[in-house]
């Protein structure tokens, strides 16, 4: 059964190079299937897309810059509670008190990361590898 990836990126405003470098980087992959790829609102959206677009992901991707922003603890919120894949990136940086807080009590195996392109490279190989161990799952063949 062929069908569209769904993935979502969770990400501040600070971090819309690296979005858009993950965005190019998954278009790249090598495989037959499509990406349809969610994204954190901005302010003033409706959450109602973005949150029902994480309920329906194959995957989550949170990347964490210098501060938390709402609505993204919302997001990683229901990424866990929709039981999502999630792939949490964090970029070597100094974060506000905010941040901090957030980096605590989230309790995530962060992969730390410094540039977009990094990144992007970083969440290819994590995305690839799951894709490779679940090929039937995701309508993979050889």
């Amino acid at each position: 059964m062929v069908k569209n990836l769904h993935l979502f990126i969770s990400a501040g405003p600070d971090l819309e190079l690296e979005r858009e470098a993950l965005g190019k980087a998954i278009a790249q992959m090598p495989i037959s299937l499509g990406w349809t790829i969610g994204r954190t609102a901005s302010r003033g959206e409706s959450l109602d897309e973005p949150l029902r677009a994480i309920r329906q992901s194959d995957f989550f991707l949170l990347l964490m810059g210098e501060d938390i922003t709402a609505p993204v603890g919302m997001e990683v919120d229901v990424a866990r509670r929709s039981q999502r894949l999630l792939l949490p990136f964090l970029k070597r940086t100094l974060r506000t008190p905010a941040a901090l807080v957030f980096l605590h009590d989230v309790r995530l195996d962060w992969v730390p990361f410094r540039e977009a392109q990094e990144v992007a490279h970083l969440a290819q190989v994590a995305l690839a590898r799951h894709l490779l161990d679940r090929p039937i799952e995701f309508g993979l063949s050889p």
